[in-house]
């Protein structure tokens, strides 16, 4: 019968000493590719904000069949991009761009339309 304790004093301690070489190890998961090394990843960096403070509207030109929208010299239609930015709207004296939550709205100053003087009218 001591025998007995004995043995099952000695499976206890050498199961819980064995428990801990194995909590000690470190884990790696099975599902991990060969030679996977997590510091060599490269982190995703999220872009340069885009400047857009010197963004222009210069005209807006409306047909039956299309609109275009002229912005830094480039003619944009609805959904074309711009630098990361898509046209969503265009409206006669202004523009709506939009990239994830930012939206831009580029306005038009004046009419576009160029007056004629009072000499130009008499053709003098």
């Amino acid at each position: 019968m001591v025998d007995m304790r004995v043995f099952f004093l000695c499976l206890l301690v050498f199961s819980l000493l064995g428990g801990l070489s194995v909590a000690a190890e470190t884990f790696s998961d099975p599902l991990r590719p060969l030679n996977y090394h997590p510091e060599k990843v490269k982190k995703q960096v999220a872009p340069p904000p885009v400047d857009t403070s010197g963004w222009t509207l210069s005209a807006v030109l409306s047909s039956a069949s299309r609109t275009v929208a002229l912005v830094n010299g480039q003619a944009l239609k609805e959904g074309d991009y711009l630098q990361g930015f898509r046209l969503t709207s265009i409206k006669a004296d202004r523009v709506v761009l939009r990239k994830g939550q930012r939206e831009i709205v580029l306005t038009r100053e004046g009419t576009g339309l160029r007056k004629k003087s009072a000499t130009e009218g008499n053709g003098k």
